[in-house]
């Protein structure tokens, strides 16, 4: 990718060119204005917004119009107070680029090249994403009822819940099956006690006092 590529509202580009496309750009005299078929270089602030409808801010790090035809972003440190060298990029196909809009141009020194990306850490930050999504899906009942469903975000707000089947098992001590009601609790008295029971009975009476709403 080109770092020193020009980014053009009027280049080869589909998106690009188009005549929709309406940019903000500073005049001959330094006041700032609307114009079409300008040019932005490398380290511009601009704004970007998406055939889907996604607004994305940042500074033009490199464009690559010959072959990818994709536009990298680099986006402003907002939660890495701490280290404030490091940067997130983001890659955008031009030709998924709905409208682009100049905000500012370049300030001070070029854009430095992007820092050393490790692999692993890349790898873990994976991994740990796919384990956060198996775990949510996990939470999500099948075949089970909207009730049954409320019944088990209900519960699992302030105690471990998993499905077993079409049962809530609670702290993998008490099974709850169908129709989800007090009296379809049932305790493995060997790995718990009375007092799980009676816990889990008094939050599942609090959850269906909720869904009935209040007394007439």
């Amino acid at each position: 990718m080109m770092a020193d590529q020009e980014l053009r509202a009027g280049g080869g580009s589909p998106a690009l060119h188009d005549s929709a496309i309406v940019s903000q750009s500073p005049s001959a005299h330094g006041v700032a204005g609307p114009v079409s078929h300008t040019q932005w270089i490398t380290g511009c602030a601009i704004r970007v917004t998406t055939l889907s409808g996604e607004v994305v801010e940042g500074e033009v790090y490199a464009v690559d119009e010959a072959s990818t035809e994709s536009l990298i972003l680099r986006l402003p440190n907002t939660t890495r107070a701490t280290l404030p060298s490091v940067f997130d990029y983001r890659i955008i196909a031009t030709r998924f680029i709905k409208n682009a809009v100049y905000i500012s141009g370049a300030q001070g020194a070029p854009i430095a090249e992007p820092s050393y990306v490790c692999v692993d850490e890349m790898k873990r930050r994976k991994a740990k994403a796919v384990f956060k999504a198996k775990e949510a899906i996990a939470q999500i009942g099948v075949g089970v009822t909207p009730e049954a469903q409320n019944v088990f975000d209900s519960l699992a707000k302030t105690m471990g819940c998993r499905w077993d089947g079409q049962s809530i098992v609670v702290l993998d001590m008490v099974t709850i099956r169908s129709p989800y009601g007090e009296g379809d609790c049932e305790l493995d008295t060997s790995l718990g006690n009375d007092g799980a029971l009676t816990q889990v009975k008094l939050l599942l009476r609090e959850c269906h006092r909720r869904e009935s709403g209040p007394v007439a």
